[in-house]
């Protein structure tokens, strides 16, 4: 018999909840807006997504076969974990200051740690990298997608 591993547990949890968000957000079905496709649309597009990616992961992990030889290294903290507790430090800080420090600082600073986060070291490429996405979100958010960004500090000192 096959052992069931961790992915094939986190597929089945994720699967669940995206079944669950399909379900709760029946609810909105029935409500009128000015939106021609409806509010329960968007959550019930994730969810399938959710549901879908779920799926994948189940068969994969079933069907994977690993050789018996391979015994994952349990000494210490994996390196892994000092990433994960970095990146939700991060975005921790990020919600803290994106209204003091306005989204264009905010979101250039994340976007910087998260890179060097990643892996990469050389400061040209992690600047320009990070000047290029958050000139292009903030076009998307503000312009397109008509959102309200938080100003900031800047709004102090362009007004």
């Amino acid at each position: 018999m096959k052992r069931i591993n961790a992915d094939t547990i986190l597929g089945v949890l994720f699967g669940g909840l995206g079944v669950f968000i399909w379900v709760w957000s029946a609810r909105w079905i029935d409500i009128e807006s000015y939106d021609p496709i409806g509010p329960a649309y968007f959550p019930r597009f994730m969810a399938a997504i959710i549901v879908g990616m779920s799926a994948v992961l189940v068969l994969q992990s079933l069907l994977t076969v690993k050789s018996p030889a391979h015994k994952p290294d349990t000494k210490g903290v994996q390196p892994w974990v000092y990433q994960l507790g970095s990146v939700l430090l991060a975005c921790s800080a990020y919600l803290i200051l994106m209204n003091p420090l306005g989204y264009i600082i905010s979101t250039f600073a994340f976007l910087g740690v998260l890179i060097i986060i990643l892996g990469v070291r050389n400061w040209k490429t992690v600047a320009k990298s990070s000047l290029f996405l958050t000139a292009f979100l903030y076009l998307l958010f503000a312009y397109v997608l008509g959102v309200l960004l938080p100003d900031g500090i800047l709004a102090v000192i362009f007004s």
